[in-house]
């Protein structure tokens, strides 16, 4: 009984590492024609912080961008508009990459998610403590 069930944990982890491995490959992988898609929808101006992080991280790319000083539930249905906009956009300039900025409340990050959830997208957040954006990594990892 024992042997089965170490044996199910030896292929569990080892299927985990690869997954793992496989997922920093695709992040470090910059792409052909990679685009960076800024979304801010909150007061303030986050572009520098953007071109900022790309420069640093050598990182040279298009931007689009989406701006907006707030979201409420009112507006939520022209963001989603916005959204499917600039993918369509993205998909025209023929982008095999997309790196993410988003800054901005919870309810916008899950609808963007929703929008940018079947292409390969790395996502990108705003930390207020730093005053700088990090890589949380791939948006969607099931693929892998």
């Amino acid at each position: 009984m024992a042997i089965p069930a170490i044996w199910s944990w030896i292929i569990l982890l080892g299927y985990k590492n690869r997954q793992k491995s496989l997922i920093k490959t695709f992040e470090s992988i910059k792409g052909d024609r990679p685009i960076a898609i800024s979304i801010d929808l909150m007061p303030g101006e986050s572009e520098n912080q953007v071109l900022v992080y790309l420069k640093k991280n050598n990182m040279e790319m298009d931007i689009l961008k989406i701006k907006k000083d707030r979201l409420d539930k009112d507006s939520i249905d022209d963001f989603v508009s916005e959204l499917y906009k600039i993918k369509a956009e993205a998909m025209r300039k023929g982008a095999d990459k997309i790196h993410l900025f988003y800054r901005g409340p919870v309810a916008g990050a899950l609808i963007t998610g929703e929008v940018f959830s079947n292409t390969a997208v790395i996502a990108y957040h705003y930390n207020k403590a730093s005053g700088t954006y990090e890589s949380w990594g791939l948006l969607h990892r099931s693929f892998i």
